[in-house]
């Protein structure tokens, strides 16, 4: 259930790409949100936490309030859950089920709901320096999702910036923790430094084939090249798939254009694209995981497969998306975009699927919502 990944090409730049695999298309909106556009985030029993964001962004939503037959959407419910900022910043949700409930307090000091933390990040910073300084004061509830089964946040978060810094939010008994991610690839359970440990066990991969051996008397050759990837774990497990992001985004070649970067960094994601019905889960088996859905009837049997493969350019605010229909990316570039002074979204089921500029159908969009609460 999703990979995210950061490649770096020879100028030190960072791009961060991730694919979303969900056994459910659930109601999912591209948005933009302005600079100046003010959030409120009201925790039961606390006092409200309030911001103005400090920087636009923009990237893939969806409410945290189980939508409704004729009720039109309402902004203010938006869960940003890949996206990236004006101002150097990216970040991608994947699926996490040990959260933990939130520890029990008597204080009434303003709470961040967990399903506001890309919001909140994207809007008011720049590095993962000043993620981490500020989430260490910041308490955030474990907001229960109705999108999960009212489960304690079921998600962890990949943050990048600028610089190529990394780091890992994951919360554990409750509590939020900003982990340092130097190989800058996420992807679900175990918890992340678990993952990080067990790349002591990896440490024989290499890019190099290795073609030819000899066995007793005789040689043996290879009859094609590619033979440095057979060590890989093939699984879609999501321990496999961490093994596999590393090895990509550390041995493929470092691009020096921009444009290239992202060719690049598409073609590493394919490696992690999945048609539906590749694998399937008896319903209730552990296979399942974390299970992310609208409520409705699911059919005996689930099957993930990639919903939908997003990257961000990060350094030229640029966010691309793919849905499991599309043939090519659709982009928009914040750039483009600051004439919009109120919040602009569209469903990504009206995406063409042969891709193609979003800034205009976003520039459209844009007196839908109004920018403040």
């Amino acid at each position: 259930m999703c990979t995210g990944l950061v490649y770096i090409d020879s100028q030190s730049r960072p791009y961060l790409g991730n694919t979303m695999e969900l056994s459910e298309l659930l109601p999912w909106q591209v948005a933009y949100f302005p600079t100046g556009t003010a959030f409120t985030s009201q925790v039961a029993g606390k006092d409200p936490l309030t911001w103005t964001s400090t920087h636009a962004f923009a990237g893939m939503v969806v409410s945290t309030v189980l939508p409704q037959q004729g009720v039109p959407i309402d902004w203010r419910t938006f869960m940003i859950v890949r996206g990236v900022n004006d101002g150097g910043l990216a970040l991608s949700h994947q699926a996490y089920g040990d959260t933990g409930e939130t520890p029990a307090s008597s204080s009434t000091d303003p709470m961040l709901e967990a399903t506001q933390l890309g919001l909140w990040i994207l809007g008011n910073f720049t590095t993962v320096a000043d993620v981490k300084a500020a989430l260490a004061t910041q308490p955030v509830n474990a907001t229960q999702s109705p999108m999960a089964g009212n489960v304690p946040f079921p998600l962890h978060l990949l943050v990048t910036d600028h610089t190529g810094a990394s780091i890992v939010i994951e919360g554990a008994d409750g509590s939020f923790i900003a982990h340092d991610n130097p190989v800058g690839v996420m992807t679900n359970g175990p918890y992340f430094e678990w993952h990080l440990t067990n790349l002591d066990n990896w440490t024989h991969l290499s890019n190099v084939d290795h073609s030819s051996a000899t066995f007793g008397t005789a040689t043996y050759t290879q009859p094609d090249s590619g033979i440095a990837t057979s060590g890989l774990p093939a699984s879609n497990a999501s321990v496999g798939r961490f093994i596999r992001a590393v090895y990509y985004t550390n041995f493929v070649e470092k691009v020096a254009d921009p444009d290239a970067a992202i060719q690049t960094l598409s073609a590493i994601l394919n490696y992690f694209d999945r048609p539906r019905g590749a694998t399937k889960d008896a319903p209730g088996s552990a296979g399942e995981g974390v299970q992310f859905g609208t409520g409705k009837a699911s059919l005996a049997w689930s099957t993930e497969y990639t919903t939908h493969t997003m990257m961000a350019d990060i350094m030229r605010g640029r966010f691309y998306i793919r849905p499991y229909t599309g043939l090519n990316w659709s982009v928009l570039d914040l750039a483009q975009l600051t004439g919009l002074t109120s919040v602009a979204f569209l469903p990504t089921t009206e995406l063409d699927p042969m891709g193609g500029d979003l800034n205009a159908a976003l520039l459209k969009a844009g007196a839908v919502a109004p920018a403040t609460t």
